[in-house]
This record gives structure tokens, C-alpha cells and sequence, in this order.
């Protein structure tokens, strides 16, 4: 059976020629990701026993969503939780070449979507941002990142997943 992705693709081909800001769209899916699992950490530090079940699976589904985002935070954490390295991840010649590859970001960011917890992780973390941000620091200063926001929201639902893809080298 073909994956959504190629599904897509053979009914419209990727034929364009798409710029946008890469760079400052990763970064703010980071800081919600981070902030959105410091959120989850906090409402399980102070939660009863039956509020932590449902904290703990939504930070569970939070790592696998920054798996997609942010590789080497993941790592990172997964080392620090295991107490040193795991040789399933870091023997692995493909996941450490994903790992070190500068265009590995974009390349997941474009397909986030194909993870179904992207599909709820990424609009949580949204509104949580949107929630918490503070007041405006100048006007209309939001709206930058307001259009942010709701780019990485579309390219986070499954049926979005095969609209875009980075250009191979």
C-alpha cells in the first residue's frame, strides 16, 4: 500500500519552486515543543496519581514529535535518561548520518505530519504558546508569528504530509 506521501505525489507532482523561513520556523517549532513538555513536566510534577498517566503519555508523544524537530535534543535527553549513550541509535550509520545531516531538519519538517502525534502535539503546543506569550511588545508584532504558528499547525496534519518536500542536493 502507498503511503500518503507517495500517494499524493503521483496524483500532483512537486513541481514548484517554494521559499520560506526555514530557519525561524524550526526554531519556534523547538521553543513550543520545549516549552509545551516543560508545561507537561510541571502539570505531572504537581498532579495526583490519575492526572500523571495522561501527562506522562503526552510527553511521551511530545519526544517523538521533537524526534522530528530536533534530533540532537532528542538524543541528547535520551542519552541523559538512559545515563550514557544507546548503541540501537548511535551504531546506526543512517540515524547518525540523519543525525549530522544540516538538512535533516527541513526534510522532517516538511513530512511532520506523517507522525500522527504531530497531528495533536504541534496544535497543543500552539495554543499553549499563544496562551503564554505575554502582551504585545509592539504592534501588530504578533502577526509574524501568528503566520508562523499556523504554517507549522497545517504542516503538522497527516493529510498534509506529501504537500512539500525539501529539494535533494
Amino acid at each position: 500500500m502507498a503511503s500518503a506521501v507517495e500517494r499524493l505525489a503521483l496524483a500532483a507532482p512537486l513541481t514548484g519552486t517554494l521559499r520560506y523561513p526555514l530557519d525561524s520556523l524550526i526554531q519556534l517549532g523547538r521553543l513550543i515543543l520545549l516549552d509545551y513538555q516543560s508545561h507537561l513536566e510541571a502539570i505531572e510534577d504537581a498532579a495526583a496519581d490519575d492526572k500523571i498517566s495522561e501527562a506522562t503519555e503526552s510527553l511521551a508523544d511530545v519526544k517523538e514529535v521533537m524526534w522530528v524537530l530536533d534530533r540532537k535534543r532528542w538524543k541528547e535527553e535520551e542519552e541523559k535518561a538512559r545515563g550514557g549513550s544507546f548503541p540501537e541509535y548511535t551504531e546506526n550509520a543512517k540515524e547518525m548520518e540523519a543525525l549530522n545531516d544540516p538538512r535533516q531538519a527541513e526534510k522532517s519538517l516538511l513530512i511532520m505530519g506523517a507522525n500522527h502525534k504531530a497531528e495533536y502535539v504541534i496544535p497543543a503546543a500552539v495554543k499553549l504558546r499563544r496562551e503564554t506569550r505575554g502582551e504585545l511588545q509592539v504592534e501588530g508584532g504578533w502577526k509574524n508569528e501568528d503566520a508562523l504558528l499556523d504554517l507549522l499547525e497545517f504542516i503538522s496534519k497527516n493529510a498534509h504530509s506529501g504537500l512539500f518536500r525539501a529539494l535533494e542536493d
